[in-house]
């Protein structure tokens, strides 16, 4: 990694300088969030009946799907 230098710092104009900073905050928040942790335990079965596949649902699709033709 290639650091910056003072000197090439001082010569961006401000509006720059304010840009890399905002930029900077950024990423940091970024990657520095805390995971959330739940432990919440999940209810198997829970939805059951709530949602329904077509008979059809493991069978090919089409090529007009594909393809885009009507």
């Amino acid at each position: 990694m290639q650091l910056i230098t003072e000197q090439e710092w001082q010569a961006l104009p401000e509006s720059a300088q304010q840009n890399v900073y905002d930029f900077f905050l950024f990423i940091k928040q970024r990657y520095t969030k805390p995971i959330e942790q739940t432990n919440k335990s999940r209810t198997f079965g829970q939805h059951r009946g709530l949602i329904e596949a077509s008979e059809d649902f493991d069978e090919p699709l089409p090529d007009n799907f594909w393809l885009g033709d009507e």
